[in-house]
């Protein structure tokens, strides 16, 4: 229920940059994108280790759980500095980047 829930909220945002009503740079859309690719990350991560799926290797699984870890650090790295810059926030030093 909760990826059909974000799923409507990504129709809604694509609908609304489509008719320029709302940027890619919105607090918005910066919001969403955080929340979900966080989740999409998490799943990937947690869902493809845990779960045993029967003709898949168990290394084509570990590829898919660490391409959820690269999404999260591309969030980390990308969309939360971007968020927190709208609000004035500096990161610590030791931020690996200080502005989105």
């Amino acid at each position: 229920m909760y990826f059909v829930f974000l799923k409507v909220i990504l129709f809604v945002q694509f609908i609304l940059i489509f008719s320029q009503v709302e940027s890619v740079n919105s607090v918005y859309y910066i919001g969403f994108d955080i929340i979900f690719n966080i989740s999409l990350a998490l799943f990937l991560m947690l869902f493809f280790v845990v779960e045993k799926f029967h003709g898949v290797d168990v290394y084509d699984r570990y590829i898919v759980s660490a391409a959820g870890s690269f999404i999260l650090f591309n969030v980390m790295t990308g969309s939360i500095p971007k968020f927190l810059s709208n609000f004035g926030i500096s990161l610590p030093s030791w931020w690996p980047v200080q502005k989105g």
